[in-house]
């Protein structure tokens, strides 16, 4: 995987885009070395995007099992709440991890 913590907003879409799904985890962690927060940020978002589009049970699955993640599950719920708002809001009441359940339901608000 050619993603870099020097990675520029602009080369972030095109790296992003490059990727295969089981490439999304390693990438999330390293974009955390991104420095400044602006390019770090941009990064994440375009990548959790790209994540909850294509996959949203592996993104939430991601959250569910990486601390300091939790804030995916956010997307992934304000996606599925467009989709099936009471599906989405059943689903989030049920995740067992507080912190998560906690951002799922900021999603389905969101949604």
């Amino acid at each position: 995987m050619r993603f870099s913590p020097n990675a520029t907003r602009g080369s972030a879409w095109a790296i992003i885009s490059g990727l295969q799904p089981a490439e999304y985890a390693d990438a999330l962690k390293r974009i955390r070395r991104i420095p400044g927060n602006n390019d770090r940020d941009l990064a994440s978002r375009l990548l959790v995007s790209r994540w909850v589009q294509s996959d949203p049970d592996a993104a939430l699955q991601f959250a569910a099992s990486n601390r300091g993640y939790e804030y995916v599950a956010d997307d992934v719920f304000e996606q599925a709440a467009g989709t099936d708002l009471q599906s989405a809001l059943s689903r989030a009441m049920s995740l067992p991890n507080a912190d998560v359940r906690y951002m799922a339901l900021r999603g389905v608000l969101s949604g």
